[in-house]
């Protein structure tokens, strides 16, 4: 069972650094969330 927890959330912080850092969408001009988050609070 303590394996099936951590597995899960080794998966949780791996995805979750996905949708941050990896992840571009066009909605935010191929910024990543954290680049256009820095963009933003930068202007």
């Amino acid at each position: 069972m303590t394996f099936e927890v951590n597995s899960f959330t080794e998966l949780s912080q791996k995805y979750v650094q996905y949708f941050n850092n990896v992840r571009t969408t066009l909605k935010t001009k191929g910024m990543t969330p954290v680049e256009y988050r820095n963009h933003t609070l930068a202007a």
